[in-house]
């Protein structure tokens, strides 16, 4: 068994931190890859708010506003991660503040995929469902993968507010896409479904 294998569908957490210390070792000090390492060093992580901090001042600085917006991303999960939801938002809000300059639809499906889940845990629900919609709207014209995202988050919004009729209500739409992504592994395929 690999590294890449069944059931774990995701890499060994050791091999990845290798890949990030190597990435955080190669880099130079103010440069746009260090942030690019630090901001993956806190997603994989989520205890590394230092690593956070680094990333936002790095990109700042670099005025990228991809990168400025992925280390926002970074932050807002270091605090989910450590159970600071207030903070978690706060970021969020401030990634959201950065749509209008963003472009790439996975980047703006990541913006909001990231944001929602820190709406549900401040008690933000309708924000939450509005959230969901455009999210749903940005990844339908992409892939069958892209579509089981724009119904689980829509799924996983409704399960955190105890919307059991609209869960219902979306049931077909849920077969729908999950059949057509099952090439694909990815857990929303399976949770959508339960």
């Amino acid at each position: 068994m690999g590294p890449y294998s069944l059931p774990h569908l995701r890499p060994d957490r050791e091999l990845v931190r290798g890949w990030i210390e190597q990435a955080l070792e190669l880099s130079e000090p103010e440069s746009d890859s260090r942030a690019k390492a630090l901001i993956a060093r806190s997603f994989w992580e989520r205890n590394t708010p230092e690593a956070a901090r680094e990333a936002i001042e790095l990109a700042q600085r670099s005025g990228d506003i991809d990168l400025q917006s992925y280390a926002l991303g970074a932050r807002g999960a270091v605090a989910f991660g450590e159970g600071d939801f207030a903070s978690a938002l706060t970021w969020s809000e401030r990634r959201l503040n950065l749509l209008d300059q963003i472009s790439d639809p996975d980047h703006v499906a990541d913006i909001y995929e990231i944001a929602i889940p820190s709406c549900c845990a401040n008690a933000r629900f309708s924000e939450a469902r509005r959230l969901a919609a455009e999210h749903d709207a940005i990844v339908e014209p992409q892939s069958d993968h892209h579509r089981v995202h724009g119904i689980a988050v829509q799924l996983e919004v409704e399960e955190a507010c105890g919307g059991w009729n609209r869960i219902v209500e979306l049931t077909e739409c849920t077969d729908a896409a999950v059949k057509a992504n099952v090439a694909t592994p990815c857990i929303r395929n399976a949770r959508s479904l339960l």
